[in-house]
């Protein structure tokens, strides 16, 4: 008796999982209508354009200043990743090697990051061909009829 019960209460839950969830994810994703949504993205649009203008370039000091540190953390995170090696080669310990594998982790990443940050740099800036539209201006009509 008992057991069908415990069956019961497991189908329930696995029912409950399943139908719960749809009510109450529906309502966000219901549409806007059309005038929200282009509202909602030529403010979200203008917001980007305004905040892409409004950051200054960086100098040529701070850009030095910048690949001296990026340097500095590159080489300490080698010579971590040496050391902890010959430390764990030398004493022959397990723990030493774990603290290797997390700085080889850690460069890395390091790495990669580095690597990411030089893509974003090298890639075209997607807001330089955007045409500046003024409101006066839109190419788009909105006729509601009812």
């Amino acid at each position: 008796m008992e057991a069908g019960i415990l069956i019961l209460v497991v189908i329930a839950g696995v029912w409950a999982a399943f139908l719960l969830p749809p009510l109450f994810f529906t309502r966000r994703e219901t549409p806007l209508n059309t005038t929200q949504e282009f509202n909602k993205l030529t403010s979200s649009l203008a917001s980007v354009r305004e905040a892409s203008e409004s950051v200054p370039m960086p100098s040529a000091v701070d850009r030095d200043r910048v690949l001296s540190r990026r340097r500095q953390i590159l080489i300490g995170l080698f010579a971590t990743v040496i050391l902890t090696l010959g430390a764990a080669i030398l004493r022959g310990s397990l723990p030493l090697l774990l603290i290797n594998l997390l700085a080889d982790g850690a460069l890395a990443w390091y790495i990669m990051m580095l690597l990411q940050i030089k893509q974003r740099q090298a890639a075209p800036s997607i807001l330089a061909d955007v045409p500046v539209i003024s409101a006066g201006e839109a190419p788009i009509r909105i006729v509601a009829s009812r």
